[in-house]
């Protein structure tokens, strides 16, 4: 099913970014080095073509070889010569942190620099940084529901009270879209070109890149054959505590290469975690954080992709206000002695705000978010399901409890 002219503009989108239009706003309150990460084929390079149009400069791509000649012989005249310069993918570069150091130190009142590339400038930025100080950096996500429907607009800070409210406004839409990404993923090329033959080819060349290319050239990891193993085996286990000794046992390797590995994925933006939340929780789980596709398009289990979308969204929130400078959202889950679980929790510098359950179809009120809630001093319970048109708020316990679409939801998030 598809709304008049809705089909049309996303299929438009390939110069609509969210995060182009924060950048355009943020770039003149500061005069450090602007950086964007994100996963391999997330726009990145994309965002840099938009920039230029409001900040001429030059691009330069480590990986093309003219550009790789010039950075490399002729660095001063970069610099010297332009008030904007764009580099993409310069972490593969060597000492190209101390190369953005030196220059930036010597530059920095008359060349802005603008740095894009895959998860390496965040893996770098967790270490001993020589840049401390000197950048900011921004992540960019897949489309979501919310970008979909209001590329050009610069998110604000929300409060939880307005989401749970969520107008009706483009609801039919909305609802369009989040079926799309369910099939197709929020990654622009699979998304806009929508053939799920496609989806399935791009799918496959990703993972043959990320593993083949991205990890065989910028770590030590040679047993790719078992990373690849590895990566055919977590679409299983979504949203579900990540053991990493299952995982060894699966495999038939050690624990030191299986903790590597992990790690590595994480960093390259293949899967993220989601951490339990303990404080001010008698008798809460504080071991294993549940794993969550970055390309949730490649769960098969309709509850798991539905947990998985929802958790997208959600962390897409989180990082957008805290890159933004709002106060820290941050993403939970919570799961007791009792084994009893909620999927998500909402907190703000460290204030838990709402307790989400992704439900699929049940509409009957959770007693477990319920019990959890009143442990939390009764903060409102979220239940999502993944139909349309489906809104419903009472008292359950004296807890303010919201029966909503997730589409609904999601809109109102960036």
């Amino acid at each position: 099913m598809t709304f008049f002219g809705f089909t049309d503009r996303l299929n438009n989108m390939q110069h609509q970014r969210t995060l182009s239009a924060i950048l355009r706003r943020e770039r003149e309150k500061y005069e450090k080095m602007i950086f964007v990460t994100g996963p391999r084929q997330v726009g990145k390079t994309t965002i840099l073509h938009q920039l230029i149009q409001y900040f001429p400069g030059p691009i330069f791509n480590w990986d093309n070889l003219d550009d790789r000649h010039l950075i490399s012989t002729s660095p001063r005249s970069i610099f010297a010569e332009n008030e904007h310069v764009y580099f993409d993918e310069i972490h593969k570069a060597p000492r190209w942190k101390n190369f953005l150091k030196g220059y930036f130190d010597k530059y920095w009142e008359q060349c802005r620099i603008w740095v894009t590339g895959s998860a390496r400038l965040d893996v770098y930025r967790r270490g001993g940084d020589s840049l401390l100080g000197r950048y900011i950096l921004f992540r960019l996500h897949p489309f979501s529901v919310g970008e979909i429907l209001h590329p050009d607009q610069v998110p604000c800070e929300l409060e939880i009270a307005d989401i749970l409210e969520s107008d009706e406004t483009d609801l039919p839409k909305a609802h369009e879209a989040w079926e799309r990404l369910k099939v197709h993923g929020g990654f622009p090329e699979s998304f806009l070109t929508q053939s799920l033959e496609f989806t399935r080819k791009w799918r496959a060349q990703r993972h043959e890149r990320l593993v083949r290319e991205d990890i065989r050239d910028l770590t030590r990891i040679r047993e790719l054959a078992l990373l690849e193993q590895m990566v055919a085996l977590i679409p299983s286990r979504i949203g579900q505590p990540f053991s990493l000794n299952a995982m060894r046992e699966d495999l038939e390797v050690s624990h030191d290469s299986i903790r590597l590995w992990t790690q590595c994925l994480e960093e390259f933006y293949y899967f993220y975690f989601i951490s339990p939340y303990s404080k001010r929780m008698p008798r809460a789980s504080k071991k294993e954080r549940k794993v969550y596709l970055w390309d949730y398009s490649e769960v098969s289990e309709a509850g798991a992709l539905f947990e998985n979308m929802v958790a997208s969204h959600l962390l897409k929130w989180a990082h957008t206000t805290q890159d933004m400078g709002y106060r820290e959202i941050n993403i939970n889950y919570i799961k007791n002695k009792e084994k009893q679980e909620v999927d998500f929790l909402v907190t703000r510098e460290k204030t838990p705000l709402l307790l989400i359950e992704a439900k699929l179809s049940d509409e009957t009120p959770s007693r477990q978010a319920l019990k959890l809630s009143a442990q939390l001093g009764n903060i409102p319970v979220l239940q999502l399901v993944d139909r349309p048109g489906v809104f419903m708020k009472r008292k359950c316990e004296g807890i303010q409890w919201t029966l909503m679409s997730a589409s609904r939801f999601c809109k109102a998030l960036p």
